[in-house]
């Protein structure tokens, strides 16, 4: 566990906004435990999004930049994703 707060970026790196990018440690029986990010606006979150930080960052930064409602949150992440963005 020592190691993974090592190679995990910031637990919760802020942005000018609401949305946040959020880090994990998850375990897959098949191919063990890895660092992943998620985003946050502080009431709700998506966890393990992807493992590339600026990928996710750059998704935290834009929902930023552009207001998003968080009614819309769930959406946009799941649009993001599905589109072949993040995966």
């Amino acid at each position: 566990m020592e190691n993974f707060k090592r190679k995990c970026r910031n637990n919760t790196l802020r942005y000018p906004g609401p949305y946040r990018v959020i880090c994990g440690y998850y375990l897959n029986p098949d191919i063990g435990g890895y660092c992943s990010y998620g985003i946050t606006d502080g009431t709700q979150k998506i966890e393990d999004i992807s493992n590339c930080f600026e990928k996710v960052a750059s998704l935290a930064s834009e929902m930023n930049r552009n207001s998003l409602d968080p009614v819309h949150f769930l959406d946009v992440v799941e649009d993001y994703c599905n589109a072949g963005y993040v995966l």
